[in-house]
């Protein structure tokens, strides 16, 4: 696997992620695109994350979640990224917060699918 740093590119709407901000990952013939999800990402971000509640696969939350609630994991400070091939986010991956109690202040839990 390759990967490309990605290129250095402000766009006037920064809520909008745009491929060139992406890395790139050369596995084989495919070309994936991986870096900083957008608001503009969140609908197929739901769309994925609903998937896998629906399989039982990826996690165990019993609820869909919609692109607003997607939105709401932007502004906890953690990193979600997209992974993008032949333009299609098809794949993410996010840290949130584990518990909100104080003793667990320090620990993050990841999601990926």
């Amino acid at each position: 696997m390759r990967y490309d740093s990605p290129a250095e590119h402000k766009t006037p709407d920064s809520s909008r992620t745009v491929m060139s901000q992406r890395s790139r990952a050369c596995i084989g013939r495919a070309t994936l695109n991986v870096g900083p999800a957008g608001p503009l990402d969140s609908e197929r971000v739901a769309a994925i994350y609903n998937a896998g509640i629906v399989v039982r696969l990826a996690t165990l939350e019993p609820r869909s979640r919609s692109a607003a609630d997607i939105e709401t994991w932007y502004a906890g400070g953690y990193p979600l990224d997209a992974v993008e091939d032949r333009g299609e986010v098809t794949a993410f991956a996010a840290i949130s917060t584990y518990r909100t109690t104080e003793r667990y202040a320090r620990v993050a839990q990841s999601r990926r699918i």
